[in-house]
């Protein structure tokens, strides 16, 4: 039977870290496509939440639900291709479907990856 762990996924990059906090339930074991689609659900709903009057969308409709699988969609192939990286208690995670072990995890760090100009 799963379990609630409290995940601290950082993002960063050049001049920001913000956290997001969410639970996952989860055995002992997930992995890095898990996770990725947990955070792009729980900032979609954020997003969503906070531009919902003013967008007058309702809340689970179809339009939503074709944008939220879109951008999980785009930040699984943004990490295919090498866009960002993510480090798990220090280290980096290479695979989409590599089990990481969430007994111990601390933090979660997403850094995006920017090209060098002139290089």
């Amino acid at each position: 039977m799963g379990k609630s762990i409290k995940l601290d996924i950082y993002e960063g990059g050049v001049g920001k870290e913000s956290a997001l906090v969410f639970s996952i339930d989860s055995s002992d074991k997930t992995t890095l496509r898990e996770i990725i689609v947990k955070k792009v659900f729980e900032e979609f709903n954020r997003f969503s939440e906070e531009k919902s009057d003013l967008l007058h969308l309702q809340k689970g409709s179809i339009a939503n639900k074709t944008c939220l699988e879109e951008e999980i969609a785009n930040a699984i192939a943004a990490f295919e291709q090498g866009k960002y990286i993510v480090l798990v208690s220090d280290r980096q995670v290479q695979e989409l479907d590599e089990p990481i072990s969430i007994i111990s995890v601390s933090k979660i760090e997403f850094f995006e990856l920017l090209p060098l100009e002139g290089g």
